[in-house]
C-alpha cells in the first residue's frame, strides 16, 4: 500500500492518482492530508507537496490540480532520456523533472481543447493545435510512458510495493455510415440512384445496382460475413456502430424501420458488440443523441452503452456531457480524424473529466488509435505503408499493455470506390494483434 500526502483535497488531483497510480501503475493506494501522520508512516509513501519528508518519493506540486477554472497556461515541452517528454504546467520538482500528476491532467483531461478552440471543416478540434502535434508526440501515448517510468522509480525506492499488471487488447471497430449501398432503398430512391450512375457516365455502378436489385448479385456494402472471419481467427473484440439517420447532407444511411436495417441488426447482434453512431448534426443538436440511442435500443431490445461520434465530431464538455445524459457509458470518439495516434496520450481507457464542472464523470473513454478513412484519404498512405504505421502504433501499445482500438467502415471493407486493396491491410493488422495475445 502507498500512501499518498498533498496539503489539501482536491478533485483534480483525486481524478488523476487514481488514472495513473491506480489504473496505469496497478499500486494500492491511500490518500491523506495530515503531514504529522504521513511523516510517522513506515512504510512506502508519495509526497506531492513543497514541504520535504524523509524516506518518501517527492514530487513538488504547481498549482494545476488546486485550481477550479480553466484559463491558458503557460506550458513547455523538453526531451528527457527517461521519461521521453516532459511538460512542465509551472516550475519543475525535485525527484521529477516536471510535476507528473499536472502534466498528465492536462493532457487526459484535453484542457488544451477548452482553452483554445481552432476548428477544422468539421467544427471539430484540429489536430494541429494540440501539443501532441507540435511536439511530435501524437504516436506515442505520453501518459502511459510516464507511469511505466514511475512504477520502475517507486518500485527501486520501495521494493515491497505490489504492481497488477494490465494486459493488450484489440478492439477491432466497424462504423455502419451505409448498412448497404442499394438495398433497403425505396424504388424512388433506387431510381434515383440509377439514374444518376448512367448521368455520370458511371456505368459499372449502373449494372452493379440492377444485380443487386434483382438478386443476382451481393449488394457491395455487406462485408460482414467477412469482417466477423477475419476478427474471429483473430481472437479481437468486434463491434459496430450504427447511424440510425438519414435525414441530413452528412447521415444517408438506409431508414432504420427498414427491413433490410433491421435484418442486419439482428444478424451482426449475435456474435458482436453493438453501439449508437451519433449522427453528424448531434453535436449542435444534443438532444438528438437520446432519439437515436432509443431508436437502436428498440431494434436490439436492450440498452445501449457504447457510442462514437459520425465523423468524430466531439466537443468538450457538451458531447459527452450529452451522452452521459442520454445514458451511454463507454465512449469511442476520441482520435483525431486526420491522423493517427493517440488524441488524449494515452491507449488506455480513461474516466472523462469535465473541466466546466471541476468533476469527474462516469463516462469511461477509448481512444481509437487507427482509421482507414485517414490512413487512406487524410494522410495519403499506400496500404504498404499503411501497414507499417499499424504495426509501429500495435508495437507502441503493446509495449505499454494497452487497448489497439482500430477503425473502419464496412463499405470500404468492399471493392467500391476503389477500396479493393485495403482487405489485405485489415487482415494483416488483425495478424499482427493476434501474434501479440
Amino acid at each position: 500500500m502507498l500512501l499518498v500526502y498533498s496539503a489539501t483535497e482536491s478533485p483534480r488531483l483525486t481524478y488523476i492518482l487514481h488514472e495513473l497510480l491506480y489504473r496505469r501503475i496497478g499500486v494500492e493506494y491511500t490518500s491523506i492530508h495530515d503531514f504529522d501522520q504521513f511523516v510517522k508512516h513506515t512504510g512506502p509513501k508519495l509526497n506531492y507537496s513543497n514541504v520535504w519528508c524523509e524516506n518518501s518519493y517527492q514530487i513538488i506540486p504547481t498549482q494545476l490540480l488546486f485550481e477550479k477554472h480553466t484559463e491558458r497556461q503557460t506550458v513547455s515541452v523538453t526531451d528527457h532520456p527517461h521519461w521521453m517528454k516532459t511538460i512542465a504546467v509551472g516550475h519543475a520538482s525535485s525527484d521529477h523533472p516536471f510535476d507528473i500528476f499536472s502534466a498528465a491532467f492536462y493532457l487526459l483531461s484535453r484542457y488544451e481543447e477548452y482553452v483554445f478552440f481552432e476548428p477544422d471543416k468539421h467544427g471539430r478540434f484540429n489536430y494541429t493545435s494540440s501539443l501532441a502535434w507540435q511536439y511530435q508526440f501524437l504516436e506515442i501515448p505520453l501518459i502511459d510512458v510516464w507511469a511505466n517510468q514511475l512504477r520502475i522509480q517507486l518500485n527501486q525506492q520501495f521494493p515491497e510495493l505490489n504492481f497488477a499488471n494490465s494486459i493488450f487488447q484489440h478492439i477491432s471497430s466497424i462504423d455502419v455510415d451505409f448498412v448497404y449501398r442499394y438495398k433497403g432503398y425505396g424504388a424512388a430512391k433506387q431510381l434515383m440512384k440509377w439514374a444518376n450512375a448512367l448521368k455520370q457516365q458511371r456505368l459499372q455502378d449502373a449494372t452493379e445496382q440492377l444485380k443487386v436489385f434483382t438478386g443476382f448479385s451481393k449488394d457491395p456494402y455487406d462485408s460482414y460475413a467477412y469482417i466477423e472471419s477475419v476478427v474471429m481467427k483473430t481472437r479481437a473484440h468486434l463491434m459496430y456502430f450504427f447511424l440510425t439517420r438519414n435525414e441530413t447532407n452528412y447521415d444517408k444511411n438506409i431508414s432504420h424501420t427498414s427491413y433490410d436495417y433491421k435484418n442486419a441488426i439482428a444478424k451482426l447482434d449475435a456474435d458482436a458488440q453493438i453501439g449508437l453512431h451519433p449522427s453528424y448534426h448531434t453535436r449542435e443538436h444534443t438532444e438528438w443523441i437520446a432519439e437515436e440511442k432509443q431508436r437502436l435500443e428498440k431494434l436490439c431490445g436492450r440498452i445501449i452503452y457504447h457510442s462514437r461520434q459520425h465523423y468524430l465530431r466531439l466537443h468538450l464538455p457538451e458531447t459527452y456531457e450529452a451522452l452521459e445524459l442520454a445514458g451511454i457509458r463507454f465512449d469511442y470518439s476520441m482520435m483525431y480524424a486526420d491522423r493517427c495516434g493517440f488524441r488524449a496520450s494515452t491507449c488506455k481507457p480513461f474516466q472523462f473529466f469535465n473541466l466546466k464542472t471541476n468533476k469527474s464523470a462516469e463516462l469511461q473513454i477509448h481512444s481509437p488509435c487507427v482509421m482507414d478513412t485517414t490512413l487512406r484519404y487524410a494522410m495519403e498512405l499506400n496500404p504498404a505503408t499503411a501497414i507499417r504505421l499499424i504495426e509501429k502504433l500495435m508495437d507502441t501499445v503493446h509495449t505499454y499493455s494497452g487497448e489497439f482500438i482500430s477503425i473502419w467502415h464496412n463499405s470500404n471493407l468492399s471493392s467500391a470506390e476503389g477500396w479493393h486493396s485495403w482487405r489485405y491491410v485489415f487482415q494483416t493488422m488483425h495478424n499482427f494483434a493476434a501474434d501479440k495475445q
